[in-house]
Formats: structure tokens, C-alpha cells, sequence
């Protein structure tokens, strides 16, 4: 299951660098928490000249959110697909637990007593997709240079 995780995430991962570069994301974010500085800024001391200024590019700044909004929800609704696949397709397949322990891992919250072998302790599938989505998110995130910094 691990390895259709991965796979899953990278697809994920490469989508979303398709529906915007990381390096636009990032371009917009800053000339956007500069312009509300700047505002914040002209507001503060009540500077009518530099709001007048502010509000020419008031419209661009609309325009460059409006964009990262929409790639935004492109990708939440890429998320929600594919979740939606795993856990009503995948899930299904593969069976109920997506992983077996010899030994409990936060007992009764992550891991499970096993009814069919005593000692032997099980993950769920969604649970345990979730453990390895957040674990490849991570790595790739930093191989692609899209990781949080």
C-alpha cells in the first residue's frame, strides 16, 4: 500500500506544480503581503497621497489573488478526488488495515488489537495512508523544491 501511496502523491505533487509553478506561488504571496504592508503602513500614519498610489494597484492585487484562489481550489479539488477514489475504490480492494505491528503504536487511537492473530497489532488503511501521504509529501516536497520553508 505504501508504494500505491507514493505513487498517488507524486501524481498529486506533479499536478499541482502543473496547475501553478511554486515559484509564481510564491511571487504572488510576496507582492501581495507587500501591498498590505504598505496599505497597512498609509493607513496607519493617514497618508492620502500613498493610499492614492495603494489603490492604482488595488485592482492587480485583486486580479493575483483571485488567481492563487483559483489554483487554490483547483488543487483542493484534485485532493478531494483522489481521496475519494482511494477510500471508495482503493480501500475496498485492499481490505480494512493497511498495516500489522508486533507491538502497539498509541493503542486504540492508531494501532488496533488484531482479532485474528493474538500479540499482533493492525493499522487501518485510511490511517495508514495518511501516515505515508504526510511522509512522501515531505520528501518529495523537498526532492521538487516545493516544501514548506
Amino acid at each position: 500500500m505504501a508504494l500505491a501511496v507514493f505513487g498517488v502523491t507524486l501524481f498529486q505533487m506533479l499536478v499541482s506544480r502543473k496547475l501553478m509553478d511554486p515559484n509564481l506561488r510564491k511571487e504572488i504571496d510576496d507582492e501581495v503581503k507587500a501591498y498590505r504592508a504598505e496599505l497597512k503602513e498609509a493607513q496607519r500614519l493617514k497618508d492620502k497621497q500613498a493610499m492614492k498610489k495603494l489603490e492604482k494597484r488595488e485592482a492587480r492585487i485583486r486580479q493575483l489573488e483571485g488567481k492563487l484562489a483559483g489554483a487554490t481550489a483547483k488543487q483542493m479539488a484534485l485532493t478531494i478526488g483522489i481521496l475519494l477514489l482511494l477510500f471508495y475504490g482503493f480501500v475496498p480492494q485492499i481490505g480494512r488495515y493497511g498495516a500489522y505491528l508486533s507491538s502497539p503504536l498509541l493503542e486504540n487511537f492508531i494501532t488496533f488489537p488484531d482479532e485474528a492473530v493474538k500479540g499482533r497489532y493492525v493499522i487501518p488503511a485510511v490511517w495508514w495512508y495518511f501516515i505515508c501521504a504526510t511522509f512522501f509529501q515531505s520528501l518529495l516536497g523537498r526532492i521538487f523544491g516545493t516544501g514548506r520553508k
